[in-house]
């Protein structure tokens, strides 16, 4: 008998140590350099992050049922795509050329937004039915125009 409680208790240690391993298994944010991670903290804290994956041009992080942001080889971002669904009014604000949060603004729009592009001279914002432009250089900014459905 003692021998039995002796091989159910190492069976049972085992079996616990095995759960263990595997809950501690590798999480998405442990691939995230520092930068990436405190963005992603920061604008999108009550999402689930899916995956966070390095790529020859920098890194890519995706939301479960939520928005995918890429980033460059320096960690800024340059693709914020709500995949459906808006992006927080704070990213909008603190992320965006006060010419184009004016305008956002203006238009009554700042919780419209479903995707911030953005490359070394042109952001540009996607809404619902309509996109426009702004040129960092020139300081333009391009007025939608209505997408065809």
């Amino acid at each position: 008998m003692p021998q039995l409680i002796h091989r159910l208790s190492a069976i049972i240690a085992s079996f616990a140590a095995l759960v263990m391993l595997a809950a501690c298994g590798d999480s998405p944010w442990d691939d995230m350099p520092d930068s990436v991670a405190t963005f992603v903290d920061t604008y999108f804290n009550e999402g689930e992050v899916e995956s966070a994956t390095k790529t020859s041009t920098g890194f890519v992080v995706t939301f479960k049922n939520g928005p995918q942001i890429t980033f460059d080889s320096q960690n800024d971002w340059t693709d914020i795509n709500g995949r459906g669904a808006t992006l927080p009014q704070m990213l909008i604000t603190d992320q965006c050329p006060t010419r184009v949060v004016d305008y956002l603004k203006d238009m009554e729009l700042t919780t419209e937004v479903y995707r911030l592009q953005r490359s070394w001279h042109l952001y540009t914002v996607t809404l619902s039915d309509s996109y426009f432009t702004y040129n960092n250089q020139t300081d333009e900014l391009t007025y939608p125009e209505m997408r065809q459905k």
